[in-house]
């Protein structure tokens, strides 16, 4: 699996058991990417990744 996500450019990194505040804030995080980036974006978009990379970069740096 490990491997896959790699070449993909996805950095897994699994939660702790008992960790309710880490499971929070990658539910917060997936629900915030839902809500404001992809209910915008159009999934057929050749420059998904760019996209996203540019909505991160606005998202952390207007919420600090």
């Amino acid at each position: 699996m490990q491997p896959h996500l790699r070449a993909l450019c996805i950095k897994f990194t699994p939660a702790r058991a008992s960790s309710p505040q880490v499971n929070g804030e990658v539910e917060r995080t997936q629900r915030t990417l839902r809500n404001e980036f992809w209910f915008w974006v159009d999934l057929k978009s050749n420059d998904l990744q760019d996209e996203l990379g540019v909505w991160l970069m606005y998202y952390y740096y207007s919420h600090t």
